[in-house]
């Protein structure tokens, strides 16, 4: 929950929790001292949430059997468990202070969880052994005890047995935190709004949280013990190649693996999710246990991306291709044209009454009009040809394998289609028209400034010559060309 929402009042419910290892830590460190600290091990086992009237009995038994065997073993994972409640104290503050500096990134998330799944894997190992030792040296104790008390009378037996007691309610107690410990790991792996999957050494499903049952649309108790590759494909999402052998990867043990580029999953059903990925092997003490993935969901991400290209290359007024997406596609065409024998044409339209609605009825009524006309424009085009805005009142299209004689049809369809408009704002109506200038794109000497600069002047030719016509660009046109040469 910290890692997810930064939120202060979680970091301190773990400082609590924190505390009762580190306290009885404490205590046993006092105890290993040369010169046994005992004022200092009473205050850590009363830390460590011990009852009071058991404190001088834990000091009593820690001094005076832990060089038996069982019990020294006890002790010896007792310490040995130090490294990971330092390790688990130490991440937490290093979340902290990097929290206190603002939101973490998807890849800081992802690795601390899979650090904490680390430490939750490689403690519980530790906290069995710690139990089984010193459930067996309890038993050592009480023989060892019993039979002495047999040599000296039945009152010594029955305060055997009632030590005996005392230490199996204080390996329960052990045991217990051990167990909570274990269980908040859990609880924190499922709160987490991300998919997180773990697998066995073998590649099979060993645990996933609420979100990769959401993920994969598959509940855990349908999930564990399945192969990966049969509750999931990982498929590149631009080559469309599937990754077979991520699994395999990481449990031959190949370092962290980070993907933030969106792969897509696709589900037994053969839907797809977009999701960057994050894993890693799951190695203690040197041996591979398995592996974890953490599976991040980047539909929302997606949609925005794919919105913000949208409106990078399209007009926000019309929704057309926009100048500069519509200049990208022109040069593409005219350095094909030549090579594969091609003809295209170019029109620059230029309405010959918005400047009139405009300072008239104002830009809102200038934006309808806008709006208007590319609609009726676009329903005149074929499939596959480009109707841009170039700004203003310009519109560009450009008609794909299309000789001289089909881009004039095109034109004056287009013409007249503005032409018939029946435009009004408030009740005043508006005659709009438009001029047109064309140009051949089939010619190699030409570049995409030359061809836009020669379109651009036949309508101005075509506005010169009274508005509402159409003007093609020719080689031999004599006012075109000394007009072409004037604007160069």
């Amino acid at each position: 929950l910290y890692a997810d929402t930064g939120r202060q009042e979680y970091f301190n419910e773990y400082r609590q929790a924190i505390a009762v290892p580190l306290a009885d830590r404490a205590a046993r460190l006092a105890l290993e001292q040369a010169e046994p600290d005992t004022n200092a091990a009473r205050l850590g086992f009363l830390g460590g949430n011990n009852h009071p009237d058991d404190v001088d009995g834990l000091i009593w038994l820690f001094r005076n059997f832990r060089g038996v065997s069982y019990l020294d073993t006890a002790i010896r994972h007792w310490r040995d468990a130090d490294e990971m409640i330092l390790a688990i104290e130490g991440l937490g503050d290093e979340m902290n202070r990097r929290l206190e500096k603002g939101p973490a990134t998807l890849a800081e998330i992802s690795l601390w969880k899979a650090k904490i799944h680390q430490l939750d894997r490689r403690i519980g190992p530790l906290a069995k052994a710690f139990s089984d030792s010193l459930g067996e040296g309890s038993r050592f104790i009480k023989m060892a005890l019993t039979a002495a008390n047999l040599a000296t009378a039945a009152l010594l037996i029955l305060l055997v047995v009632w030590r005996t007691r005392k230490l199996m309610i204080q390996r329960q107690a052990f045991q217990s935190a051990l167990n909570a410990e274990r269980e908040r790991a859990q609880i924190t792996l499922a709160s987490i709004g991300q998919a997180v999957i773990s697998t066995d050494a073998e590649g099979r499903l060993d645990y996933m949280n609420a979100g990769a049952e959401r993920l994969l649309a598959c509940s855990l108790a349908a999930a564990r013990g399945r192969p990966i590759a049969s509750l999931f494909r990982l498929v590149d999402k631009d080559s469309g190649v599937e990754e077979t052998d991520l699994i395999a990867r990481l449990l031959a043990g190949e370092p962290r693996r980070s993907n933030v580029r969106p792969q897509l999953l696709e589900r037994p059903d053969s839907s797809v999710v977009p999701v960057a990925l994050n894993g890693a092997p799951l190695i203690v003490s040197g041996q591979i246990l398995g592996c974890v993935l953490a599976l991040h969901e980047m539909t929302r991400e997606q949609d925005y991306i794919e919105r913000l290209s949208w409106q990078a290359s399209h007009d926000a007024l019309t929704g057309l291709v926009n100048c500069r997406d519509f200049e990208n596609r022109l040069a593409g065409a005219i350095s094909e044209a030549p090579e594969r024998s091609r003809r295209h044409a170019l029109m620059y339209l230029d309405l010959d009454q918005f400047k009139l609605v405009n300072d008239t009825c104002g830009h809102a009524a200038g934006d309808q009009l806008l709006r208007q006309i590319s609609v009726l424009l676009a329903n005149e085009l074929p499939p596959g040809d480009i109707l841009a805005r170039l700004g203003g009142d310009e519109f560009g299209v450009l008609l794909f394998d299309c000789d001289a004689d089909c881009a004039a049809a095109t034109a004056e369809r287009l013409r007249a289609t503005v032409q018939d408009l029946h435009f009004s704002w408030d009740g005043r109506p508006f005659n709009i028209s438009v001029s047109i200038g064309m140009v051949e794109v089939a010619n190699v000497g030409m570049t995409l400034e030359e061809v836009l600069r020669a379109a651009d002047v036949a309508c101005y030719m075509a506005k010169e010559k009274g508005r509402n016509r159409i003007h093609f660009h020719s080689e031999g046109d004599t006012a075109l060309r000394e007009r072409f040469g004037e604007m160069a």
